[in-house]
C-alpha cells in the first residue's frame, strides 16, 4: 500500500521511538474475549513487518456464538445511525425567534448537535432546521434553516421530527488508543482489532506503536467509513489529551476515568460521546449467606459513589435482566459505610482503590455478609441471589467538527479498537 503508507509517514511524524514492547494486530472481531488472546503477532513481528513494510496480520473470521451476545449487548447501547428514518419526537416547540427554537421534553431526548429537524404544521413543512445543542437531555435548541415558526400562534401542536445528518466520510481518520492497564484490567499485550464486525479493514505496522487499517472500497456496506485509519498507542492518558489539543488526532478513546477534569469541563471537548465496552460488565454480588438476599439501598449508594469518585461518572448501571441502561442518581458527597461488607476482586489491577471508595474510609463489621466485586462476562447469569453491574463506557474525544461524523459511525465501534490481551478477565 504505498498511497496509505505515505499518508502514514506524513501523519506520524511525532510518534514516539519504536520500543521493544509486545504487540499485535487482530481483525479476528468475532472471536470470543479469551480466545482473542492468542491471535495476533508478537514484538519481534510488528518490528520486522514495520522495518520491511510487510503485512502483519490476516483476516481470520472465526465465527463465536458468544459474539452474538456481545453484538446484542453493543446494539442496546447505541442510540442511532446514520441511515434511519426520521424519528418523531414527543417534545413540545415551547419558544421561537428570529430563527432559533426552543424544544422542551419531559423524557430525554434522543438527539445530539447536528441532528436534522423538521417542524410540521399539520401535514405541511413549516421549517427545517438542525440541533444547536441539547441541555440536560429535556432541552433542546435548533437553529432554523428554511421556513419560519415566528407567526405560528400555535407553537405547542407542531410536530417535530429528527434524524441523523447524512454525512460525508473522511479519507483519513487519526485515532489514539491506550496500550496502558487501567483500574479494572491490565492491558498485558497491547493490540488493534478491526472496528466493524466483518474483514473489512487490513492492517499493518508503521512502528510498533502505530498502525494503518486500510478499508476493504468494494464492500459498498462499509462505504461510510474512512479509507485509512491511523491508529497510535499511547502509554499515557495526558499524552492523548495533548495530542488531541495540538491537531495530531482526530479522535481519542480513553479508559474510564481517566479524562482529565480539564478536557471534561472545556467547552471544545466536553460533549464527547462514550463508547461501550460490550463484553464485560463490572457486578457487585451478595454473598449467599446474607440474611435478607438482597442489596440494602446504602450497597447501592456506595456503589453510584465509586462510580462518581473513581470514574467520573463514565460507567453506567446496567439491568442484566431487561438488558438497558438504568437512571441512577449519585449521593452528592460521600455516603455512610455500607451495610455489606465490600470484598473486590484482587485480579482487579486497581482493586485496593475500588475498596477503599466503597468503603469509605471506614472499616464495615468483619461479621457482616460480603458483597464481591468483579468482572463478568456480560452474557454470565451470577448465581449468586443478588447483584448489581456497571456496564464499562470509554470516553471517545473529538474536536466538534468530527462530533456529529464519528457519532453516526458509532462511539462502540471506535471503542473496540483497543485490545488487550489479559490472563483473565475482560477487556
Amino acid at each position: 500500500m504505498p498511497h496509505t503508507q505515505r499518508i502514514a509517514n506524513k501523519s506520524f511524524d511525532s510518534i514516539d521511538a519504536v520500543r521493544p514492547e509486545q504487540l499485535c494486530v487482530k481483525l479476528d472481531t468475532d472471536c470470543a474475549e479469551e480466545q482473542c488472546t492468542d491471535v495476533g503477532v508478537t514484538a519481534s513481528h510488528a518490528m520486522d513487518s514495520a522495518s520491511n513494510g510487510g503485512r502483519v496480520m490476516r483476516d481470520t473470521g472465526k465465527p463465536v456464538g458468544g459474539a452474538v451476545v456481545a453484538a446484542l449487548f453493543v446494539l442496546l447501547l447505541v442510540t442511532g445511525s446514520s441511515g434511519a428514518e426520521p424519528t418523531e419526537l414527543r417534545a413540545k416547540v415551547v419558544w421561537a425567534h428570529a430563527g432559533r427554537v426552543y424544544l422542551a421534553s419531559s423524557d430525554p431526548l434522543p438527539i445530539i448537535q447536528g441532528d436534522l429537524l423538521t417542524f410540521y404544521d399539520g401535514k405541511k413543512v413549516a421549517a427545517e432546521g438542525s440541533v444547536l445543542n441539547v441541555l440536560d437531555g429535556t432541552l433542546a435548541i435548533a437553529r432554523i434553516k428554511s421556513g419560519s415558526l415566528d407567526q405560528n400562534k400555535k407553537l405547542d401542536r407542531l410536530r417535530v421530527t429528527a434524524e441523523h445528518p447524512r454525512l460525508r466520510p473522511v479519507d483519513v481518520l487519526r485515532i489514539g488508543i491506550p496500550s496502558r492497564s487501567n483500574l479494572l484490567f491490565a492491558c498485558g499485550t497491547p493490540s488493534v482489532r478491526s472496528p466493524l464486525p466483518r474483514a473489512a479493514y487490513r492492517a499493518e505496522a508503521i512502528t510498533v506503536r502505530s498502525f494503518i487499517l486500510a478499508r476493504d472500497k468494494t464492500d459498498e456496506s462499509t462505504a461510510q467509513w474512512p479509507d485509512t485509519l491511523l491508529v497510535r498507542l499511547f502509554d499515557e492518558a495526558t499524552d492523548q489529551e495533548i495530542a488531541l489539543e495540538r491537531g495530531e488526532l482526530d479522535a481519542a478513546v480513553f479508559w474510564p476515568g481517566e479524562l482529565s477534569t480539564q478536557m471534561r469541563e472545556n467547552p471544545r471537548w466536553r460533549d464527547f460521546s462514550y463508547g461501550a465496552r460490550s463484553r464485560v460488565v463490572l457486578t457487585a454480588l451478595l454473598s449467599r449467606d446474607a440474611a435478607d438476599a438482597r442489596l440494602a439501598p446504602g450497597d447501592t449508594t456506595a456503589l453510584l459513589w465509586l462510580n462518581e469518585a473513581v470514574f467520573r461518572g463514565d460507567l453506567t448501571p446496567w439491568d442484566r435482566v431487561s438488558g438497558s441502561a438504568v437512571s441512577l442518581q449519585p449521593p452528592p458527597t460521600n455516603p455512610p459505610p455500607a451495610p455489606h461488607r465490600f470484598e473486590v476482586d484482587r485480579s482487579l489491577p486497581g482493586w485496593q482503590t475500588l475498596e477503599r471508595a466503597l468503603r469509605g474510609g471506614s472499616a464495615t463489621s468483619s461479621g457482616s455478609a460480603p458483597v464481591r466485586v468483579t468482572l463478568l462476562a456480560a452474557s454470565a447469569t451470577p448465581s449468586d441471589p443478588a447483584w448489581f453491574t456497571f456496564a464499562i463506557r470509554c470516553p471517545v474525544v473529538s474536536p466538534p467538527d468530527l462530533r456529529s461524523y464519528l457519532r453516526a459511525l458509532g462511539p462502540d465501534a471506535l471503542a473496540g479498537i483497543v485490545d488487550c490481551a489479559i490472563a483473565r478477565g475482560g477487556r
